[in-house]
């Protein structure tokens, strides 16, 4: 129930006409897409939750103090409060650094697009929870209409964030395809 709350759907099927029929279907559009949102976000963080898992036990069977954060820690930081800011991204670097240089894993820069990502998702967080402060202060779900420039910011930066994910996934996939045709029979 949080996570429809929080992807807009009381106040999308609420606010339908209620505001100003201009906005009735801006409304209607946030509702639809916020449905979409939610299971694609779901499913999404499903899948990238076992991709993590897997990329940092791959990490793992070639290297075992390559990173120094396990493949189950990998997914549980995620879900630790306070350590979700910063962990996370630590052991994507760790992953893409370990994937890109197993015997030297320090030494591999960090690439922007990480920090991108990153970014975009603290951002996608700090709006969802200023949003929500607001929800409380005001006390109801009457909702002005600058929420809707809130939803579209927030939409806009999570499909920013997953952007730059998909693309890192991509990469640190590809440098474990090459490290596993190095050392065969590692990855199995």
């Amino acid at each position: 129930l949080y996570i429809v709350h929080q992807a807009g759907l009381p106040y999308a099927f609420k606010n339908w006409g209620a505001i100003h029929p201009a906005f009735s279907f801006a409304w209607m559009l946030v509702g639809i897409f916020a449905v979409v949102f939610l299971f694609l976000f779901i499913v999404g963080f499903i899948v990238y939750m076992f991709w993590l898992y897997r990329a940092a036990a791959n990490v793992h069977a070639l290297r075992h103090d390559a990173m120094s954060i396990s493949p189950g820690w990998a997914v549980g930081w995620n879900f630790v409060p306070i350590a979700f800011f910063w962990m996370p991204y630590v052991a994507v670097k760790q992953i893409w650094q370990a994937s890109s240089n197993i015997q030297y894993p320090d030494q591999v820069p960090v690439p922007g697009m990480l920090r991108w990502w990153w970014g975009f998702w603290l951002i996608a967080a700090i709006l969802n929870w200023s949003r929500e402060i607001d929800l409380h202060w005001w006390g109801s779900m009457d909702i002005p209409k600058g929420d809707l420039i809130h939803l579209i910011a927030f939409y806009a930066a999570i499909a920013a964030a997953c952007l730059f994910l998909f693309r890192i996934i991509r990469e640190i996939t590809r440098a474990q395809a090459t490290l596993a045709s190095t050392t065969a029979g590692i990855f199995e």
